[in-house]
């Protein structure tokens, strides 16, 4: 073992896409971004258009808080882009930004395979299945 960890097989390439998929943008008050942070335990949960929990800053403390009450075990859930836009706008911005297709709940199956296909109008649904 070279004592590098988890990333002492990857190339500095490797290593800084995946840090980058990872960062969180801090943003102010206004929802303007001021900075970026690596929050390792927040960068484990998974995406989903209908997560279970809501990213917030306070400063550049990051702050995770349940939308809905959590079952023990349960899978937190939280989004990677702007929920409010539609389907296939959120498909195509997280296959840019985290590189995979949505297909949770609210996103319903991709069809065709590509970021751009159209899915459900945009409802919310339940538990999502998002992975980034």
């Amino acid at each position: 073992d070279s004592g590098g960890g988890a990333f002492a097989s990857l190339s500095p390439v490797d290593v800084l896409c995946r840090l980058s998929s990872n960062v969180f943008s801090i943003t102010d008050q206004e929802m303007k971004p001021v900075g970026f942070g690596l929050y390792l335990r927040t960068a484990a949960a998974n995406h989903s258009c209908a997560p279970t929990a809501t990213v917030t800053f306070n400063g550049n403390t990051l702050e995770m808080r349940a939308n809905q009450p959590l079952r023990a075990g349960a899978e937190v859930l939280i989004g990677y882009c702007d929920l409010c836009r539609p389907t296939k706008v959120r498909r195509a911005d997280l296959f840019d930004s985290h590189h995979f297709l949505c297909e949770c709940s609210r996103c319903g199956p991709v069809e065709n395979g590509a970021a751009g296909s159209a899915g459900n109008s945009g409802e919310v649904g339940g538990e999502g299945s998002g992975e980034g």
